[in-house]
């Protein structure tokens, strides 16, 4: 093999290295490096997309510089971590890009060792968070509506999920089966199916209808319960279904009708 044969021929640790340096610098989350004095020794293209400094201005810098003054604190935990050899795990915190404006990021952080097993610095990996976050904000809120509507509506209502059990439960459905709180609160959905039974009229077909349902998840059932006290309530039941067609779970809905019907 001549010489300029030899030289086309990458080392497979060559290769390997740089196949490494590829993956880290094509990565959309931000891998910073960085020795124990804190000074930032790497940086790929994710870290300047996600905090806006490009590396030339950033190598050789204090990693303080993208930490919030009052949360400066953590930066000190998580070095200890480090020199106690343990790693820090999607750790959700804030840090500051060039702008001055804050950005929320997931971050993990380990050790970096020498080939003596020395400790010699942190490799930090960031993950921008930000809109996961609106997106999970966005849902508590609709959550919020949603739970206010339900408790605010005059028939009682119970949703459970694929194996029946109990996902939300409105207040109205308490007072209409007479559930007490201890029962309502437990997490043991068998022991409100055996209460319910306990104060309808026809508890076997109570239960019957129940287990029926369960087997078969995709019909709708609307029919009337009576209760022993003599209160009769419209009953309808039907599936719950995602987006994508596939069943979630079942609705439950009581309304009080013995006024009607009298």
């Amino acid at each position: 093999m001549n010489t300029s044969s030899q030289n086309l021929v990458q080392p497979p640790a060559d290769l390997a290295q740089i196949r490494l340096a590829s993956i880290v610098e094509s990565s959309d989350d931000a891998i910073i490096g960085k020795d124990l004095n804190g000074l930032i020794t790497s940086w790929n293209h994710g870290a300047e997309k996600i905090f806006g400094y490009p590396a030339s201005e950033i190598l050789g810098t204090s990693i303080l510089r993208l930490i919030p003054a009052d949360r400066q604190e953590e930066e000190k935990q998580i070095l200890l971590k480090i020199k106690q050899g343990e790693s820090v795990s999607h750790f959700e915190t804030l840090r500051l890009r060039q702008d001055g404006r804050l950005v929320a990021v997931s971050i993990t952080a380990s050790p970096i060792w020498d080939a003596t097993g020395r400790l010699i610095g942190v490799s930090k990996i960031a993950r921008d968070i930000t809109d996961r976050n609106l997106v999970e904000a966005e849902l508590r809120e609709k959550a919020a509506i949603l739970e206010a509507q339900l408790e605010s509506s005059l028939d009682g209502i119970l949703v459970v999920d694929e194996f029946g059990r109990k996902i939300l439960q409105n207040q109205r459905m308490n007072v209409l089966m007479k559930i007490p709180r201890e029962v309502a609160d437990d997490s043991d959905d068998q022991q409100q199916i055996n209460w319910v039974a306990g104060i309808v009229k026809n508890a076997a077909e109570f239960k019957a209808k129940v287990a029926y349902l369960t087997a078969h998840p995709m019909e709708t059932s609307h029919d009337e319960l009576e209760l022993k006290d003599g209160t009769a309530l419209d009953r309808y039941s039907a599936p719950v279904l995602g987006k994508d067609g596939k069943y979630f779970g079942r609705i439950w809905t009581f309304r009080d009708i013995t006024r009607h019907k009298q």
